[in-house]
């Protein structure tokens, strides 16, 4: 004799095997989403945008600057010359420029570089680099969404002042507080 379940019953075994496999993501998750949540454990070293003055100062190059696209705009209106590198904490592309290279670079061509963390990591953005500003943070609250595109388009719109589509580049130059180009690799600004 065969047997033969009921419909119900062949639903619910299917249920139950499916649901007795144990799926799992293994690794991280930076760089889809902001990782703020990490920062929260390290209040002492994360400072909102209303106590940055623009300057850039020995004492604020060890703590994290979290702002939005305008105060940046803010900050790069009364400078000539200004570099702004969109920077992955963890990206091993070549188009990833360690920190304290691009600020020779931008030294040797009389340029402003403002650092703005893609995603938040804690232990590489609280790291000592010979750079002359902090790292700064994009506030995610501000934008209302933790996904790195979003936020990132939103900050880039805010910085730039006009529509735009985040496209992957890494720099941002302005000339005169003048959006010029954006650019995937720093070759392109010759």
């Amino acid at each position: 004799m065969k047997f033969k379940l009921p419909h119900q019953f062949t639903f619910l075994y299917f249920f139950c095997m499916v649901s007795s496999f144990n799926c799992q993501i293994k690794g991280s998750l930076k760089g889809l989403t902001s990782n703020r949540m990490e920062l929260n454990k390290f209040k002492i070293n994360i400072i909102d945008s209303n106590h940055y003055q623009c300057e850039s100062s020995v004492t604020k190059k060890n703590k994290i600057f979290i702002v939005n696209g305008i105060d940046i705009k803010y900050c790069i209106s009364k400078l000539t010359k200004v570099l702004v590198y969109i920077w992955r904490p963890n990206c091993k592309s070549k188009s990833c420029i360690e920190l304290e290279l691009l600020q020779s670079f931008c030294d040797k061509y009389t340029i402003e570089l403002f650092i703005v963390a893609e995603y938040f990591d804690y232990t590489k953005m609280n790291k000592q680099y010979l750079i002359e500003r902090p790292i700064f943070g994009i506030d995610t609250y501000y934008y209302k969404t933790d996904f790195t595109k979003k936020y990132l388009t939103g900050f880039l719109r805010d910085l730039i002042h006009r529509d735009f589509t985040y496209k992957e580049s890494q720099f941002y130059y302005f000339e005169n507080a003048y959006f010029i180009k954006e650019m995937s690799q720093l070759e392109e600004l010759n």
